[in-house]
């Protein structure tokens, strides 16, 4: 089974801990030094932390608490962007099957049921009163709704393939992201597609304060912060090929739309010394607009 080591190369216990960043988080802030990625350590099993995050939707965000919804504006314009780019970059969009993996309270899937009366949906939950919210929301197949685990989704969908998949601000939070990258590329069909989307902010202009970054809770419930380059590297050396990105180092979010392909493709890593400066930057850069 792939697991946490081997996707940061880390047998040696190679990877530095940014002491200075201490004070902003709960848990530990490591780099790797063979890959260049930001994570934290503590891990939890994927099912534990999928229960976590299910007691965490909550009807109003609270950041101090840790509650979550995607019940509003900004996260509603995100899943608008994520819809509206899969719609400009896929071609025939209406005939395909679209599966949102971790779909929360399925406002993203939403837009394609309501707005463009789209109904060959699904979606993969883990949180039970999600999915409860998800069939009064959405006008499609009830079964289509998967009260699972992204890893433990495979089975539901052993006869069955998907057009599409699409996971977003998922992946980040995931514990074993090569499980989970795996298991949708099995469950997607041949040339099928992938949108991955997650918040911008490793090596790229500065676009937030420190001080909230790493919210309230432990590094279990957030364990990973992708660059670009480290999103792209965990995609395309499992079997994925990038075909479409947005323009992430002037936007908030990273957009990245993939293709189901096995194809040779460049991996181009972080340099670890790069992002410890990057981090220090952004720390001096906070204390001077607080």
């Amino acid at each position: 089974m792939y697991n946490n080591e081997d996707f940061l190369n880390k047998k040696n216990k190679k990877k530095t801990h940014l002491k200075f960043l201490d004070k902003f988080s709960k848990s530990k802030v490591y780099v790797s030094k063979t890959t260049g990625l930001l994570f934290h350590d503590d891990f939890k099993s994927s099912e534990k932390v999928a229960g976590l995050w299910s007691k965490n939707f909550k009807k109003n965000t609270n950041v101090k608490k840790g509650y979550y919804t995607s019940n509003n504006p900004n996260m509603m314009a995100r899943h608008v962007y994520c819809v509206e780019f899969i719609r400009k970059n896929i071609k025939k969009i209406k005939e395909k099957s679209i599966c949102d993996f971790g779909a929360g309270e399925g406002n993203l899937l939403k837009y394609f049921n309501k707005f463009y009366n789209h109904k060959n949906l699904y979606a993969v939950e883990h949180s039970k009163k999600n999915c409860e919210i998800i069939k009064r929301k959405l006008s499609i197949n009830k079964k289509n709704i998967v009260n699972k685990s992204i890893e433990n989704s495979k089975y539901f969908f052993n006869r069955k393939k998907i057009d599409i998949g699409i996971m977003t601000w998922t992946l980040c939070n995931c514990s074993e992201p090569i499980n989970v990258t795996k298991t949708i590329y099995s469950i997607l069909k041949k040339n099928g597609y992938l949108l991955v989307a997650e918040s911008s902010r490793i090596l790229v202009p500065f676009k937030k304060p420190i001080f909230n970054f790493f919210g309230s809770g432990k590094g279990y419930m957030h364990p990973w912060y992708f660059s670009y380059n480290s999103l792209r590297n965990l995609l395309i050396t499992n079997g994925f090929q990038l075909v479409a990105k947005n323009d992430f180092r002037n936007e908030n979010d990273l957009i990245l739309l993939f293709k189901k392909k096995n194809k040779k493709q460049k991996i181009k890593i972080d340099n670890p010394k790069k992002v410890v400066k990057f981090m220090k930057e952004w720390v001096n850069y906070s204390k001077k607009i607080s």
